[in-house]
């Protein structure tokens, strides 16, 4: 959705709608304990493995699973590998019988919450440790943010999609009681899961998969091109045209499953709209000091994409489009957007996700990988 401010993690911010409707897709489902073996056989190939009662759902270009939490049950949480926090929308939050009231009020901060990468979020919460539970896999004292009714304006959000967020990062949540308190490291520290490892396939298909515990190579086409990251899934990379041009070196680029679109800084979309010949254009919306667009035919999309490891995984141009104008002038997904706050970022999201299997990995004690393969 967006990236969370102060922590330096990616956003859940969608940028383009995925579907009109929600659409549901299946995972899969363990019980308790699980191992790599255990997880792996269980991992949904849609085709091999139906599950109707295990689903990971889209809607307007957010991904959803189903979370129980405390005594409140089936929350459908945004799935945002930009962010730290579990994030539960005002008034949605049931105390269990294991609730702890960590006597903490703050304020969650996120950016690039609309789906051109513009607007954000200050989301008011008070902090809990309850039990979550996901498909068996039962996680105690988990931390959580009950969010607080507040004001809405265009462009700065108080609350999001559906039933809240759940941040799937392995940073530190610092500013919980909980060190270990991101969702991930709680599986992990407790060892729900061997390895520490998320998964996430999203499909042309509008059907997509969770996997937990284990990469699931039924689901991707030879190995994963592979190359080191933070614990906030920040790695550096290369923004490349027509699969050898290299356009911009980045710094500090976040693979986001929560925004929409591709957001990168204004002189370099300035400089990716000038190579591939298309029209630049600099506007100012609310959420967003400026923001620069590029115009292309609609029925001539670029050929735009991101070096990972040794390899270079495209924006497919069935998704290059974040807005069809008329006449054969499309807007480009990628945008050009300055964070003052953190002026290295670029977000990659659900636009480039289409149609590959990306894997966050912790390994060993300190070794953070992020992989890349496109599906089946």
């Amino acid at each position: 959705m967006a990236v969370l401010r102060y922590l330096f993690a990616l956003a859940i911010a969608v940028t383009g709608p995925i579907a009109t409707n929600a659409i549901s897709s299946p995972v899969f489902q363990s019980h308790g304990k699980a191992t790599k073996e255990e997880l792996a056989a269980r991992a949904l190939a849609k085709a091999k493995y139906p599950r109707s009662n295990t689903r990971v759902t889209a809607d307007a270009g957010y991904w959803y699973a189903s979370f129980d939490i405390g005594d409140s049950k089936g929350l459908s949480l945004i799935l945002d590998t930009g962010s730290d926090y579990v994030s539960v929308n005002p008034r949605l939050y049931k105390p269990g019988s294991a609730s702890v009231d960590v006597g903490e009020e703050g304020v969650y901060t996120y950016s690039s919450m609309e789906e051109n990468g513009c607007g954000s979020a200050a989301v008011s919460y008070h902090a809990y440790r309850d039990t979550m539970t996901y498909e068996g896999l039962t996680v105690k004292g988990q931390s959580l943010g009950a969010s607080k009714e507040m004001p809405e304006s265009p462009g700065n959000y108080t609350k999001f999609d559906h039933d809240g967020l759940i941040g799937l990062t392995l940073s530190p949540a610092s500013s919980l009681a909980n060190t270990k308190s991101t969702y991930l490291n709680s599986l992990c520290h407790q060892k729900l899961i061997e390895p520490c490892r998320l998964g996430l396939a999203f499909g042309f298909d509008k059907t997509g998969t969770m996997a937990l515990g284990a990469a699931e190579d039924s689901l991707f086409e030879g190995p994963l091109s592979t190359m080191p990251a933070g614990p906030n899934w920040a790695t550096t990379g290369k923004l490349v045209i027509h699969g050898t041009e290299v356009i911009a070196h980045g710094k500090e680029i976040y693979y986001d499953s929560g925004t929409r679109n591709v957001v990168v800084q204004t002189a370099v979309a300035r400089a990716l709209f000038k190579a591939l010949k298309i029209q630049s254009v600099e506007q100012h919306e609310a959420g967003c000091s400026s923001i620069v667009y590029g115009y292309y035919p609609c029925d001539k999309p670029p050929q735009v994409g991101f070096q990972v490891g040794d390899k270079t995984f495209n924006i497919d141009a069935s998704q290059f489009a974040l807005e069809d104008n008329g006449n054969n002038n499309c807007t480009a997904v990628v945008t050009g957007i300055d964070f003052d706050f953190a002026p290295d970022w670029w977000l990659v999201g659900q636009a480039w996700f289409q149609g590959k299997y990306a894997d966050f990995h912790r390994s060993g004690g300190d070794e953070y990988t992020f992989g890349v393969a496109h599906l089946k």
